[in-house]
């Protein structure tokens, strides 16, 4: 889902800049996808506190660079009974890049969605600027900046996730049943159990 601080993340605090370093625009821009990350966080704890199985998935955090998982909410969701963290990296499911991702998950067996990258080294090329060329090693070519033969950014096609991905995911979903929720409410369907609400 598309919600988040977005670009104004990319500073040590994850609630972006201070508020003086930016425009009337970006302090807006900033405090919606603050409210929305936060919103999210809370969704989230109050489907767990429900017995409600969930997937939550987010950029794998990185020093000096902020994530959604810094803030105070998302760090009291990951520490909630049953919720559990994994990282891994998207090209094992068949992205075009590494892609390192975090998942946060309650109620759902994602014990397949695992791996780093393990694909070989390849000599790399980019012409950063007219004349000029630059060559490097590594598994997967830069998406950033670049564009596809449809003359579309690479990183707009890596924002889906690969269809193995896909897959796994739902797999993990359709068949989570009660075998991955703790013992006290949760339905097969994933919803509050109306007895357990009850009580």
């Amino acid at each position: 889902m598309g919600v988040g601080p977005g670009p104004y993340a990319r500073q040590v605090s994850p609630t972006g800049p201070p508020k003086h370093s930016l425009t009337a625009k970006e302090q807006l821009s900033l405090t919606e996808g603050n409210w929305l990350a936060i919103s999210a966080a809370n969704l989230l704890s109050l489907a767990h506190a429900h017995k409600v199985s969930w997937i939550y998935e987010t950029p794998e955090p990185v020093e000096e660079v902020a994530s959604m998982l810094h803030l105070r909410e998302f760090a009291s969701l990951a520490s909630l009974p049953g919720v559990s963290r994994q990282n891994f990296d998207q090209c094992m499911f068949g992205a075009a890049s590494t892609k390192p991702t975090a998942l946060l998950s309650f109620g759902v067996d994602l014990s397949a969605v695992f791996g780093r990258c393990t694909h070989p080294l390849r000599e790399q090329h980019a012409t950063p600027s007219p004349g000029r060329k630059s060559s490097w090693w590594a598994a997967h070519p830069p998406i950033i900046g670049r564009k596809s033969g449809t003359n579309t950014y690479a990183t707009a096609a890596a924002s889906a996730y690969p269809g193995e991905l896909n897959r796994a995911f739902v797999w993990a979903i359709v068949t989570r049943g009660r075998r991955c929720l703790p013992s006290q409410g949760g339905s097969v369907a994933g919803s509050p159990d109306p007895a357990t609400l009850a009580r």
